[in-house]
């Protein structure tokens, strides 16, 4: 944990490490899952294009009664189909929340050059030559984010996380290898 100092400013590091893990095959289904959420999110937020627009303390509570059963909203317009816990549903929902804008503007900024390019070419008498509009990603590939939740009892060198299984959700604990940082670093 990082401590302020008086008169400093707090300052963060990232550090990589290498997860060396006996199970590979469940840090891949992990992988697969997340992004088959985000690609069902990413469906969502085109089918609902305003949830986009939403302030992001309250995406959570906008989106989820959409797609999340519970004992008291047992009728979702759009069951999400796959079992994952809260914190990994979220982070899933926030990638394809930044794909969804992501793909919103460049669809906004290709409309824009085809409005300029259109009332150019009608100006000299001419037909436009548009180009080809920006398509939602239909293929996902994007590193699973772990919250806390997903991961427990990180006490350098070793860390018990959460992985899907195929079947079923399962807490592992890997070992890992990082270097070592100065005495600087808390």
């Amino acid at each position: 944990m990082l401590k302020r100092k008086k008169g400093h400013f707090l300052v963060t590091k990232t550090q990589r490490t290498k997860l060396l893990s006996d199970k590979p095959d469940w840090l891949n289904s992990t992988q697969l899952l997340f992004n088959q959420v985000i690609e069902f999110y990413v469906d969502i937020y085109n089918q609902y294009p305003e949830l986009a627009s939403v302030p992001s303390h309250e995406i959570y509570s906008t989106i989820e009664p959409i797609t999340v059963k519970t004992k008291t909203r047992e009728n979702v317009p759009s069951p999400l189909p796959y079992n994952c816990p809260m914190v990994f549903r979220r982070a899933a929902i926030k990638k394809a929340l930044g794909m969804f804008k992501s793909w919103q503007t460049s669809y906004e900024s290709w409309k824009n050059k085809c409005d300029l390019k259109t009332k150019k070419a009608l100006q000299k008498g001419k037909k436009a030559k548009l180009p080809r509009p920006p398509l939602l990603p239909r293929k996902f590939n994007s590193p699973v984010t772990l919250y806390k939740g997903m991961y427990k009892e990180d006490i350098g060198g070793s860390i018990i996380l959460k992985l899907w299984t195929g079947k079923s959700w399962a807490w592992v604990k890997h070992k890992y290898q990082d270097y070592k940082l100065s005495s600087e670093w808390v």
